[in-house]
């Protein structure tokens, strides 16, 4: 009988089990009854539901000071605003739904796996033209536009290029990869690129920036370059990964530690891997996957998934427990059809 079978368990596993029937129908209590399936197996879920999506989970990057030039106004005074973007960048990557700032950390000279994501972004352009005076003021990738004469009351300013290039590198003991790029310009804003500055009371970045509309105009450039790095087809290969801290075999159900918080959704399909020799807990160099799962239920800082497809390409021998699943094990975001 499936009561007899079951009795031997604890609590918090018959209240999963019972979960797990919820989602994988009665089929499973006949295959209680009988011997284990020996590995190689596919669960008796082992088809992840049709309308199972890939996983997009929250990233943490390091922002890296926004690349902006000084440059002189037309009455003579330098200015610079890399403060005050670098406070849009912070606001903008917060409620963007892909990444989430983190504090930059030391790097570690003796752990080869310790690696981290760095956003990076900079102003290649700023060029505001006075077309009544024939003068434009700002910067270009060769450098300061040089001012032909000075200007020190109102005048009408046109934006004539402010332009943006964002990236997001993986980086681990001092080497940086690309991972994803986008670029942004002025025309991402539907209001006017027209606007009165009065060169007499201006004499700060902040006063050029905030004060004026130029602020929303590079607000809605950073808001749109960031949104491109989220939607770039290549950011399935930015790093991610979560740890296994619990395994059930009577249910071929994993707990692991990233959910709603990391924005991860039922039906999303993930990978399980045995970590490196040496590290415990990090996906440095891990290559020997062990299983498929699915997720069925996903709380705040964690998630269940079912076992969809079982390699059994673990050692069991060689483990305390014999499982095929042990705490520690890696758990990284599946791309495309399960083999």
């Amino acid at each position: 009988m499936v009561k007899k079978n079951l009795s031997g368990m604890s609590s918090r596993e018959k209240v999963r089990l019972g979960l797990f029937l919820v989602f994988c129908g009665m089929s499973f209590a006949r295959e209680v009854q009988g011997a284990a399936k020996p590995a190689p197996v596919m669960n008796s879920c082992s088809t992840p539901p049709s309308s199972s999506t890939v996983a997009n989970p929250v990233r943490p990057v390091v922002l890296k000071p926004v690349g902006v030039q000084s440059f002189q106004l037309p009455n003579g005074r330098s200015v610079n605003f890399q403060a005050d973007l670098q406070s849009m960048l912070n606001t903008a990557v917060t409620n963007d739904s892909n990444f989430a700032p983190v504090e930059s950390t030391a790097p570690s000279s003796t752990d080869p796996c310790q690696s981290h994501l760095e956003l990076r972004s900079t102003v290649s352009t700023f060029q505001l033209d006075a077309v009544q005076f024939g003068v434009s003021i700002g910067f270009n990738p060769q450098g300061s536009i040089p001012l032909l004469q000075g200007i020190t009351g109102k005048t009408q300013m046109n934006v004539g290029n402010i332009s943006m290039d964002f990236g997001v590198l993986s980086c681990s003991q001092g080497t940086c990869t690309s991972v994803a790029a986008s670029s942004a310009n002025h025309t991402a804003f539907s209001g006017s690129l027209s606007l009165s500055l009065d060169f007499g009371a201006i004499s700060t970045g902040p006063e050029l920036l905030i004060n004026t509309p130029l602020g929303d105009i590079l607000r809605k450039i950073i808001h749109d370059g960031i949104a491109q790095l989220g939607q770039s087809s290549h950011l399935n290969e930015i790093p991610w990964e979560a740890h296994v801290r619990e395994y059930i075999p009577q249910t071929k159900m994993v707990v692991f530690d990233a959910g709603n918080q990391a924005r991860l959704k039922e039906n999303q399909e993930f990978e399980i891997y045995i970590p490196p020799a040496g590290h415990a807990f990090g996906a440095c160099g891990v290559y020997q996957i062990l299983a498929y799962a699915h997720t069925i239920a996903v709380n705040a800082t964690s998630s269940v998934a079912v076992l969809d497809w079982s390699l059994g390409s673990r050692d069991l021998q060689s483990t305390t427990t014999g499982d095929l699943i042990l705490p520690g094990d890696v758990v990284l975001v599946h791309v495309g059809p399960i083999p």
